[in-house]
């Protein structure tokens, strides 16, 4: 009989359905990929953010759902696991074809294929078309038809209509093609249940909420006071985001930015600036103002490669935020970037959530040679005797080695032992050696294997067994056994060569035997054979080691050596998988001079200082000399200062008097709370702090010392960097409402399309987001 789901013969998240003459196996619902090998399952997510997507996959928004697709660039494969581009077809005109392969006009190009009565693959070799007897001798994706190894879906299609004929273990099964493989497959309010699209209606909770609560009528939630239910973003105010289906804040869902900045919302988004007394950059840091730290980088590759620039700042930073990884997960800072890793005892998406490891649930925790069983990983392999297993996506394979027949799953039979019935003389042994019969004396004796064994001894002297014979005295007597390839019984009948020593042959297999003039036997191997390793033990097929060519790219193969693949001068590597160019080890040691590091950017060598030095990390770094200002000289309240000359100097802050040697005296204030509220105290005096502190369009007042920065009325924006204009209310039906800008943009019709720009003072892309060009004066 067929195979039956009993037997577990589908991969991981799928569904198995027994059909006439074997199983069906298919994806659950919102995974894709091979049913037989496995399927991968995304994560619930509910925006593209929180959705990742395959190698050069891209994500949309469908029916509210992030959606992974494949985009024209990269059209083929799964985006889920990885996009790629269509692979053109090779000019066989200009690259070749394989052995015995034909390069033919095809409707726009030229290929490869086998001639008639030939099949393989054209680019590598074309073989005669063997003829077959039953299924095993073909793939089990053919089975053996009228005496040839063919697609029985090809030969009748055996389905009725709407349905796939799949060939499984040489058999033909109908599937049912399905209607969808996941929701997203369906139209709007259905979704995917098994096969087929069905209302999303069906199975969803009635709503039972209290007077005045909102409720949710698709997922049936009840909603707090004052909630708005939505779908997109333009469902809400520009202040509010649709999260979960509810407008809500985003700063109060999740605050992306920095210590000592502040969170906005604005635009169904997030805007981070820096508090007042701090510049930078809101998303990544903010420092206080007049931090003299120095700018150490305008690009990344400015950096070590374990840090990022801040471009805003000037300043090299860790890449690795808070929330940079998944649950469980470690961030690690890799070449500006950052790369997740589960923490040690967890296992799964580290960008996502990495759990504990805690025995097993599926195959999927298992490695690929594993399997789960009874909640452990272990080797699934359950073969009979003499069998060999492969084990393939967690799937035990179990088959016969060369030269062995039977049941893998019961058991292997070996070949047939030519050493029994023992082929050779008395007392001689006989071991197997690549399928022939060996014959040799046992230790302890010695004598002609093929005739007799007899125990070793000391020589006879003087020898009375006759020409050509061996003696040996054993128990005090003289024991005759003729030598290899002479017959006799020494001594009553003297050893001499046969009559015709080449019947019967003492020739292996694959040689012939010829008889030399002086009466001996000579074996010699047929034409096309070799020794293996003489010619006693047999001859074997000689053999091109160089056909087809086992070497990879770059190297080449020569028959007569051994190894036969080698890498030619200059090239190195390894000739079985690739020889290429010396590369330079970057760095070892590098070009840095005394009390520098080297670090490989982008296949380039850069130098950095360590940390507590200064200087040329090319030339070299030295520690900071010492200041003449360490320790101060100075009088109390005086400043030192260093002179061009490198001596220190004296003198008492604005607003005081004295000897600055021996100390200053007459300062107005020293903290604020010495100053009136309007006033702060600056430069040991009471000053107004409103003078610089805010940006363009912007009014100041003072409250408790500190100034406060408002936008005029009638304006909106940053009262620390510049105030503008309320945007005009614009008519519905204009492109830019809502507006497809990003932050700090401006958006204008023209053209009756909206076309994005950047703010005055503003840099950065307008569709994504600008920021400040600067943050000071």
């Amino acid at each position: 009989g067929g195979e039956s789901c009993s037997q577990n013969p589908c991969g991981e998240n799928t569904q198995c359905r027994n059909v006439p003459g074997g199983v069906a196996c298919l994806c659950e619902s919102g995974c894709t990929g091979d049913p037989y090998q496995g399927c991968v399952c995304a994560k619930s997510a509910n925006t593209c953010q929180d959705l990742k997507c395959g190698t050069n996959a891209a994500c949309k928004m469908r029916d509210n759902k992030p959606l992974c697709f494949c985009p024209p660039k990269y059209p083929l494969g799964d985006p889920l696991t990885q996009c790629s581009a269509p692979v053109l077809p090779k000019d066989c005109r200009t690259m070749g074809c394989g052995k015995h392969g034909e390069c033919v006009a095809m409707q726009d190009s030229y290929a490869c294929q086998c001639p008639s009565g030939m099949v393989g693959n054209p680019e590598v070799e074309c073989s005669p078309v063997v003829g077959c007897v039953s299924n095993d001798e073909c793939s089990q994706k053919q089975a053996c038809v009228n005496g040839a190894c063919q697609n029985p879906c090809h030969v009748a299609n055996p389905c009725a209509p709407h349905h796939t004929c799949q060939v499984d273990h040489h058999n033909p099964v109908c599937v049912k093609v399905c209607e969808c493989q996941h929701s997203t497959d369906c139209r709007p309010h259905y979704h995917c249940d098994g096969c087929a699209c069905i209302p999303d209606s069906e199975g969803v909770p009635s709503c039972n909420c209290g007077p005045g609560i909102l409720c949710d009528s698709i997922t049936g939630a009840c909603l707090g006071p004052g909630k708005v239910v939505c779908h997109v973003n333009e469902d809400c105010g520009l202040t509010e985001a649709c999260i979960s289906g509810v407008c809500q804040h985003p700063c109060s869902v999740h605050n992306p930015c920095a210590q000592y900045a502040i969170c906005v919302n604005t635009n169904h988004g997030s805007e981070c600036s820096c508090a007042e007394g701090y510049q930078g950059n809101g998303f990544v840091g903010c420092l206080p103002v007049g931090d003299s730290r120095t700018p150490v980088c305008q690009y990344n590759e400015d950096c070590p490669p374990d840090k990022l620039c801040d471009r805003l700042n000037r300043i090299c930073i860790n890449p690795c935020a808070e929330d940079s990884c998944g649950d469980n997960a470690e961030c690690i800072p890799t070449n500006h970037g950052i790369t997740c890793s589960c923490l040690p005892g967890h296992q799964g998406n580290a960008y996502i959530e990495c759990e504990a490891v805690t025995g097993c649930k599926s195959n999927r925790e298992c490695p690929r040679n594993e399997a789960c069983i009874n909640g452990h990983c272990t080797n699934p392999c359950r073969c009979g005797p003499n069998a060999v297993c492969d084990v393939v996506n967690h799937r035990a394979t179990c088959k016969c080695p060369p030269g062995y027949t039977g049941n893998p799953s019961s058991g292997c039979r070996g070949p047939q032992n030519p050493c029994n019935p023992n082929p050779c003389g008395i007392q001689a042994l006989c071991e197997i050696d690549n399928g022939n019969p060996i014959c040799f004396c046992p230790k302890g004796m010695t004598g002609n294997p093929f005739k007799n064994c007899i125990p070793e001894g000391d020589d006879c002297t003087p020898n009375p067994c006759g020409p050509n014979s061996g003696c040996r005295m054993v128990h005090g007597g003289p024991q005759c056994f003729c030598l290899p390839e002479f017959e006799g019984n020494p001594p009553s009948k003297a050893c001499a060569l046969p009559t015709h020593p080449c019947d019967p042959s003492p020739c292996g297999p694959n040689t012939q035997c010829a008889i030399l003039s002086n009466g001996f036997a000579k074996c010699t191997c047929l034409p096309g054979y070799l020794e293996s390793p003489n010619t006693i033990r047999g001859c074997v097929e000689k053999r091109n080691q160089c056909q087809p060519n086992p070497c990879g790219p770059g190297a080449i193969c020569d028959p007569n050596r051994q190894p036969a693949c080698f890498c030619p001068e200059p090239l190195v590597g390894n000739p079985y998988k690739q020889c290429a160019q010396p590369v330079k080890s970057l760095c070892q040691p590098g070009p840095c001079g005394p009390n520098a590091d080297c670090y490989v950017t982008g296949n380039t060598e850069q130098c950095f200082c360590r940390a507590g030095y200064v200087g040329d990390a090319y030339s070299g770094c030295l520690l900071p000399p010492a200041s003449p200002c360490q320790p101060n000289p100075c009088g109390p309240l005086a400043l030192c200062s260093v002179t061009p000359e490198g001596h220190p100097m004296c003198v008492c802050p604005d607003g005081m008097a004295g000897d600055p040697t021996s100390g200053c005296s007459g300062p107005e204030c020293r903290q604020d709370d010495e100053c009136p509220l309007h006033l702060a105290c600056m430069g040991y005096r009471c000053r107004d702090p409103c003078p610089g502190s805010c940006g363009a369009g912007a009014s100041c007042r003072v409250e408790k010392h500190h100034p406060v920065c408002t936008c005029n009325h009638g304006l909106t924006g940053n009262p620390l960097i510049r105030c503008y204009l309320l945007p005009e209310h614009i008519p519905i039906g204009n492109p830019c409402i809502p507006s497809p800008c990003g932050l700090n943009t401006l958006c204008e019709v023209r053209g009756g399309r909206a076309v994005c720009s950047c703010l005055p003072d503003t840099v950065g892309d307008p569709h994504t987001g600008c920021r400040p060009e600067c943050v000071l004066n």
